[in-house]
């Protein structure tokens, strides 16, 4: 498993102070944000709304005062010289109406039209001819002169925005003809509107911005800004913009990512009623009497630009916030230190007993539950120096595993059945070997020998039953929970050989010669338990099984070879092998009755790690050959094969053996079936 990511107390104390500030301080920044922007939207609503009423005042006044010219100029006396004298011609006409008449309505009017009833425009003055055509074309003209009604309206043209005013003439109550005066609307007259009210504002013909306040000081961006609008607008014939959630007929329109507020409005008049006619083209007119609706105006705002002492007031709120969310770190920091101190006094103290340092002490100062843990800590400290001083004299008693065992107050009076891996060892010919000596010499000379061997069996998760003289058994796979104890075993009778080996080399002056052993492993079910007394145990494995391992240690004399291993441990062990990586050189010597067994048991020879595996294998094939012409009774073919064996390889204690036994059994056949019965060989001795 991945080990976490050590990150101290203290840090994350501080981490979900500062997180818990941090979230406060969001959603705080999150409510004002809201509350404010809402409330700005409202005032933007609010100065939209008055907009709006002060554009249709502004409106209707100026029809107002164009409707009282209107009467005023159809009651001079020039208009009707123009209107009844036949024989003026077209110049003076218009010399007429522009000096007599527009001259002295310049200041209310910016163009003047007279027409007879056919139609045909008789004089006006040089703006007026500008909008002659457009003005026959649309029937707020007709209507004047069919019906005789009064009209006003817009007229619009690609550089000019006309207010206009249409009245018959009456000659004894005989209409003979009409005026029509208009006033332009200039960016001027709206731009004061602009400066009371503080919003932009424009005038639509159809989807598109007519006549427009400058929404920016620079002119190349407001262009920018009209005509991106005109395409938002022109995007949907019902202008489906986005609704605000405060009020439900404000628009909001985003112009290169400037957001802006914006109401469309028809303008109704409530000077000549309603609009009879309404045309998308360049007028739209209105006549006394009709409901219908006239031009519309736009009125927008930026609700960014309103924003930005909102965005300033904010970025001071965050800065105030991180000033105090970094007080609150460092105050925090501080305080989880506090914390966090006896905290690691104990971490400090629990390194120290895991270190086996059960000496070691707490000594916290405080005056809350901390002293109390030191205390406790304490307490547990010298029961551990106390338990720790019980299990350093068991282990030099028992095995340690034995001793956490009992520590643990698991091991009572009694047993229990296991599988296990029993190996029992003993030094050749030690009574032979250390005759002579003094009992202090042997004494210290096993005590070296068993620390070399000891080390083997503690390296491979074995447990040591006991030492009986120069010998020593072991056992595997009773207590722990390692796996595959029969390589374990066999790999620790591997190690013992090469210890051996150290041992006899760093005794450069040993009282005796170099020793040899051999070792003895099976496998098979015991009884584990402890034998004694309730008030005196002694820990150890008993069974049929653990006499064939030290039958079995016997052999190693016989066959002339360190390890011998039994049937049982070698499937298991070929088992084990084929599970894992292991590779384990064996040979397979005879098949064995050993002493106090009625059957006989395959053995097999272990080999040392260091072995060739080239001549390994050769000796294997030509030593089998030779032993199946012995079974077979062969005994002359199996002479000549094992001399010539024993030629490659001298040193080979089984093939001495066999070499032995086959000239025995060529001189005197007899003796083959008495040490074999049925193929298994009688061992008589231990």
């Amino acid at each position: 498993m991945k080990k976490a990511l050590y990150v101290p107390f203290k840090f994350k104390l501080t981490l979900i102070i500062s997180l818990i500030l941090l979230v406060l301080l969001f959603v705080t920044y999150q409510i004002v944000k809201h509350d404010l922007e809402t409330q700005f939207i409202s005032r933007i609503h609010s100065d939209l709304y008055s907009t709006q009423d002060m554009i249709r005042g502004h409106l209707d006044e100026s029809f107002k005062r164009l409707s009282d010219t209107t009467n005023a100029i159809i009651g001079h006396v020039y208009v009707k010289e123009v209107l009844t004298d036949k024989n003026m011609d077209e110049a003076t006409r218009d010399d007429l109406i522009t000096d007599e008449i527009y001259s002295y309505f310049s200041e209310n009017i910016d163009l003047i039209i007279v027409a007879d009833t056919e139609g045909n425009i008789l004089a006006s003055n040089n703006t007026g001819k500008n909008v002659i055509d457009d003005l026959k074309k649309f029937s707020i003209f007709r209507n004047c002169l069919d019906y005789g009604d009064s009209g006003l309206g817009f007229i619009y043209r690609e550089d000019s925005f006309y207010q206009i005013v249409i009245d018959p003439y009456f000659l004894n109550e005989e209409m003979i003809g009409l005026v029509c005066i208009g006033k332009r609307i200039t960016e001027h007259a709206i731009g004061k509107i602009k400066e009371i009210s503080g919003v932009e504002l424009a005038f639509l013909n159809g989807s598109t911005i007519f006549l427009s306040t400058k929404w920016s000081s620079d002119p190349k961006q407001n262009d920018l800004y009209i005509r991106e609008f005109n395409m938002d607008i022109s995007a949907s014939s019902k202008r489906q913009t986005k609704k605000l959630h405060l009020k439900s007929d404000l628009n909001e329109t985003r112009l290169f990512n400037e957001r802006f507020l914006y109401f469309i409005t028809p303008f109704r008049s409530t000077v000549a009623g309603d609009l009879s006619e309404s045309n998308s083209g360049i007028i739209t007119y209105m006549s006394k009497g009709r409901n219908e609706i006239g031009t519309e105006y736009l009125v927008i705002k930026s609700l960014d630009k309103e924003l930005s002492f909102l965005r300033k007031l904010l970025k001071k709120i965050v800065l105030t916030g991180f000033i105090g969310v970094c007080l609150a770190i460092v105050i925090g920091f501080l305080f989880s230190l506090k914390i966090t101190q006896p905290i690691g006094y104990l971490q400090n103290a629990t390194s120290e007993i895991e270190k086996g340092n059960f000496k070691h002490r707490l000594d916290i100062n405080s005056n809350d539950e901390f002293v109390l843990l030191g205390d406790s800590f304490n307490s547990m400290a010298q029961g551990l120096e106390e338990k720790e001083q019980v299990r350093s004299a068991m282990d030099k008693v028992v095995s340690k595993e034995i001793a956490e065992e009992m520590l643990k107050g698991k091991i009572e009076l009694g047993g229990e059945e296991k599988y296990a891996t029993i190996l029992f060892s003993d030094i050749r010919e030690f009574t032979t070997l250390s005759e002579g000596l003094q009992p202090t010499t042997i004494l210290q000379l096993l005590n070296q020998y068993f620390t070399y061997m000891s080390k083997c069996i503690e390296h491979q998760h074995g447990i040591i039953d006991k030492y009986i003289g120069d010998a020593m058994m072991a056992v595997f796979g009773v207590l722990d929970n390692q796996k595959n104890d029969v390589v374990r075993a066999v790999s620790a009778a591997q190690e013992m050989l090469e210890e051996l080996e150290k041992f006899n080399n760093d005794t450069a002056n040993p009282p005796i010669k170099k020793i040899k052993m051999g070792i003895g492993i099976n496998t098979g079910k015991l009884v584990a338990g402890n034998v004694g007394t309730e008030n005196r145990l002694n820990y150890t494995v008993l069974g049929d099984e653990v006499n064939l391992a030290s039958r079995l240690e016997g052999l190693c004399k016989v066959y002339n070879v360190p390890i011998i291993i039994s049937g049982s441990t070698y499937e298991a062990l070929i088992k084990a092998c084929t599970d894992s990586s292991e590779k384990i050189l064996t040979r397979e010597l005879d098949t064995v009755q050993v002493m106090g067994k009625t059957q006989g048991i395959r053995i097999y020879q272990v080999f040392e790690k260091n072995t060739n595996q080239g001549d390994f294998f050769n000796l294997i094939s030509e030593f089998n050959d030779a032993r199946t012409l012995l079974m077979q009774s062969k005994f002359q073919d199996s002479f000549y094969k094992f001399t010539n064996l024993n030629q490659k390889w001298p040193d080979d204690g089984p093939t001495l053996e066999f070499l032995k036994r086959s000239r025995s059994y060529l001189d005197e056949p007899e003796i083959f079936t008495k040490e074999y019965k049925e193929g298994i060989y009688i061992a008589c001795g231990k």
